[in-house]
């Protein structure tokens, strides 16, 4: 079943949609990011998590807000079809943008 077909799904059986996701969930081979990634753009503030922690525990559970990780992708779809005004000299032509 492919990720569309299950929100498919999701949506039609009036279950409301997700808010947030395990790092598993989000990271391959269930998603499609990369965990260093991931980890790597959250400590660059580029999305929002949470860690949901026992009292008096240092371990936790890391949760990923999907609709700021969504509104970050949203930014980075937008900024790939907007007009360059000025190309960076420094690019090679032809090459996409990091995300980080």
């Amino acid at each position: 079943m492919t990720s569309e077909e299950v929100r498919r799904q999701t949506l039609a059986s009036g279950a409301p949609p997700l808010k947030f996701a395990r790092i598993s969930q989000v990271t391959r081979p269930a998603g499609p990011f990369g965990r260093s990634w991931i980890y790597e753009a959250l400590s660059k503030g580029l999305f929002r998590s949470i860690v949901i922690r026992k009292s008096g525990c240092s371990r936790g559970l890391r949760l990923i807000d999907l609709e700021s990780l969504n509104a970050f992708l949203e930014r980075e779809a937008e900024a790939m079809h907007s007009p360059v005004e000025s190309p960076d000299p420094g690019k090679e032509e032809g090459r996409g943008g990091d995300l980080l």
